[in-house]
């Protein structure tokens, strides 16, 4: 565990990613998405990227996006 100016940090929930440079968090309507810009893995710069939408415990995989070594996202 981590801390920071007397907070206390636990790990709420671990999200895998291959080489990812971004993450976007957004909400459309009462909807709650987390989108995950995955860059490259060992062999290769086209993997997919992946958008996560919350629900009410944790982020749960919703869309996968064919990408090539993305860098951004942006809503």
């Amino acid at each position: 565990m981590g801390y920071a100016q007397g907070f206390e940090f636990e790990e709420f929930q671990s999200i895998p990613t291959q080489g990812a440079l971004d993450w976007e968090y957004f909400t459309i309507g009462s909807d709650h998405y987390l989108a995950v810009a995955n860059h490259h893995n060992d062999s290769t710069y086209n993997i997919n990227s992946t958008l996560y939408r919350w629900h009410g415990a944790s982020f749960v995989e919703y869309q996968s996006i064919p990408t090539q070594g993305a860098r951004d996202w942006e809503f």
